[in-house]
């Protein structure tokens, strides 16, 4: 996962890519309050959340980076259909 600290300056990575630790902490904040994926609830599933995902990517508008409007809770296998990786 993007957040993840490991070696060869993945934090450093992280935080260049917008990931920081203003970014880390709504993360953990909107978890919390989200804890099931929104796209599995609207299918009547209660799987965990496990990934933010920015509705508008980072890249798109990186002014909405840390907007709650913004953000969903996703299960990973949601965030990699999302992404069209699975």
């Amino acid at each position: 996962q993007a957040l993840a600290a490991g070696a060869g300056g993945e934090p450093a990575i992280c935080a260049k890519r917008g990931y920081g630790k203003d970014w880390q902490r709504l993360r953990n904040w909107f978890i919390q309050r989200h804890p099931v994926c929104e796209i599995c609830k609207k299918e009547g599933r209660l799987t965990p959340a496990e990934v933010v995902h920015h509705i508008k990517s980072v890249k798109e508008r990186p002014d909405l980076r840390l907007e709650q409007e913004n953000l969903q809770a996703l299960c990973f296998d949601c965030h990699e259909k999302v992404h069209g990786r699975k």
